[in-house]
């Protein structure tokens, strides 16, 4: 069977961790022979244009980091910082080994080029460590999962297109197992072809991400979305809201790096059978995030009530006879008006404040807005049917 790795893929990956790091990458198997390696900007070293052209780490560079016990360092599962060493033309590196049930499949080196390296390097090569030892380990057994690949059938799973106990034992992960749901959308308007590489890129770092959150985290595309499936950790509480954290984080990388306004959601951890469940309830909170676009990430726990109030405002907006006709009488400066009357629970102060107002401005308009409506804003039952309908109307002019 080959052992070759289809390139690509550690391109990809070389290309991604170039990115985060802002440093040069090049990806290594347990040969030291070079598989993938990133673009060479200016201040790639002497160490790594011999690397590329023969296609493997020189013996003399070998040798002195074999001395300085970089090797050892590597095999106990540490990152490591190699410092420059002039003699050897040789810049500083940050180092770490591609592992796969505590066995060596290769490592991932990153050299400091003209800028230094970002702070958070260590963390994003802890992630791409499990993805190039996991692709170098597909391409060695390219038949584990009857030709398809895991993000193929993470897709499959979160769809419910196929039985989920069947596709958790094909990703060697188990069936009754809690995870969370996180739905990345990049809010893309670019046209097909550029939102389509966007995307791949986009992919590419919520994989690094998620693979250094969690080291069994599987990541597919689909609908032209991402999806992360993160595995709980038992006895963990709150663990919704720092992976929600994570997210934020995620989405800061994928603006800063795509300048894409990108948001993401994250449903609570569920059996795997329940995916296509939380996946659905992540779209929900995805549309509801689109009004907010300055918020990077939301649970669904937290924007549970957002969810319900943008349910019912749709199906209000798909029956026009469910309306209260007083509110056709209004401008649009008494909407706003009352809108924030009604949000406030009638504190006049703080809606005149929202307004930029007086409050005895405000308190003239609902007086007005009572006359001429017959409106008795005392009464909860209109006070309700009077915030759904604004609501709705809001919606139907968005």
């Amino acid at each position: 069977m080959s052992t070759d790795i289809a390139p690509q893929d550690l391109d990809s990956l070389a290309r991604t961790v170039a990115t985060l790091t802002h440093g040069v990458v090049s990806i290594e198997d347990d040969q030291h022979r070079v598989l993938a390696y990133s673009s060479s900007p200016e201040g790639a070293d002497e160490l790594r244009r011999r690397s590329i052209l023969s296609h493997h780490c020189p013996e003399p560079y070998l040798s002195h980091l074999r001395s300085q016990g970089v090797y050892e360092q590597l095999l106990a599962g540490e990152v490591v910082d190699v410092p420059a060493c002039s003699d050897l033309g040789m810049r500083r590196r940050l180092a770490v080994a591609a592992f796969v049930e505590e066995r060596l499949f290769g490592s991932i080196w990153v050299q400091e080029a003209t800028e230094s390296l970002a702070a958070t390097s260590a963390d994003v090569l802890t992630g791409a460590a499990r993805l190039a030892a996991m692709g170098i380990v597909r391409s060695r057994h390219s038949a584990a999962w009857g030709g398809e690949s895991a993000a193929e059938l993470t897709s499959a799973l979160l769809t419910g297109s196929r039985d989920a106990a069947a596709l958790a034992r094909q990703l060697g992960i188990a069936a009754d197992a809690p995870a969370a749901v996180v739905a990345v959308d990049l809010r893309d308007t670019a046209d097909l072809v550029e939102h389509e590489l966007r995307l791949s890129r986009a992919a590419s770092i919520v994989n690094v991400y998620a693979s250094g959150y969690r080291k069994n985290a599987l990541v597919a595309v689909a609908h032209g979305q991402i999806y992360a499936l993160l595995p709980a950790i038992a006895g963990s509480p709150g663990s919704t809201s720092r992976i929600t954290e994570w997210a934020s984080t995620v989405i800061g990388e994928l603006r800063a790096s795509l300048h894409v306004p990108a948001q993401a959601a994250v449903a609570d951890a569920a059996p795997l059978a329940q995916a296509p469940e939380s996946l659905h309830a992540t779209q929900q909170v995805l549309d509801v995030l689109a009004a907010t676009p300055g918020q990077r990430a939301a649970s669904v726990t937290e924007r549970r009530s957002t969810v319900l109030l943008h349910q019912i405002t749709g199906l209000l907006a798909q029956h026009p006879q469910l309306r209260h006709p007083a509110l056709d009488l209004l401008d649009d400066e008494q909407r706003r008006s009352l809108g924030a009357f009604l949000d406030t629970f009638g504190d006049t102060a703080r809606a005149a404040e929202r307004l930029h107002v007086h409050p005895n401005t405000l308190r003239h308009r609902i007086r007005r807005i009572s006359e001429r409506t017959g409106l008795d804003l005392d009464d909860a039952d209109q006070r309700l049917v009077v915030a759904l309908q604004l609501r709705t109307d809001q919606r139907l002019d968005s």
